[in-house]
């Protein structure tokens, strides 16, 4: 919703403590050209109402606040667009909230997931989730999409590194690497 309105970069992000407790907040610092503080400003209370209008009744307290200052000393933090995309699609696509609901016991949840904790730290982006499930084949199925996720993370990894590599010639030592790494051709 954001980046199809303004442009940002990220600078920090942390939320949750604990893989298995829902966050109940969650802090991200971004920078945007002072131009589009008015747009920013406009989008979050969109984006505020939105989430009242959605959640309200099940989690009165929800809410967006935004705070913004001047602050030009820590622009050399900032995560590439690319970096930013990673993160971004790892929270639209990762398993995440209620899959299904006991049909023996009304109102119990039988099998979800959450985000419990993700934060940059060590300039690197770190997630934790909590798979639950009364129902074994509940929890094989949210592993499993986890473990595709991860999967494709790492091809895609892979893939960029062969690109970079190609592009800067040392291809033949990449790859002697990683088949010591890996143990097989790659």
């Amino acid at each position: 919703m954001l980046r199809e309105k303004i442009t940002y970069g990220l600078i920090d992000l942390a939320g949750g403590e604990k893989e298995n407790v829902i966050p109940s907040e969650c802090h991200a610092s971004l920078i945007i050209n002072p131009r589009n503080l008015d747009a920013l400003l406009q989008t979050a209370s969109e984006f505020n109402n939105a989430l009242c209008s959605e959640y309200g009744t099940t989690d009165p307290g929800v809410k967006l606040t935004l705070d913004y200052e001047d602050d030009e000393e820590e622009t050399e933090l900032i995560l590439t667009t690319f970096s930013l995309d990673k993160i971004l699609t790892i929270f639209n696509l990762m398993p995440n909230g209620i899959y299904s609901m006991s049909a023996d016991l009304p109102g119990l949840v039988e099998t979800s997931c959450s985000m419990g904790v993700a934060c940059i730290e060590n300039e690197m982006f770190r997630f934790r989730i909590s798979i639950r499930s009364s129902l074994t084949s509940g929890k094989e199925m949210l592993s499993q999409r986890r473990l595709v996720m991860h999967k494709l993370w790492f091809y895609n990894k892979l893939m960029e590194d062969i690109r970079t590599a190609l592009d800067e010639g040392r291809f033949a030592e990449f790859k002697k690497e990683k088949e010591e790494i890996y143990g097989r051709r790659i």
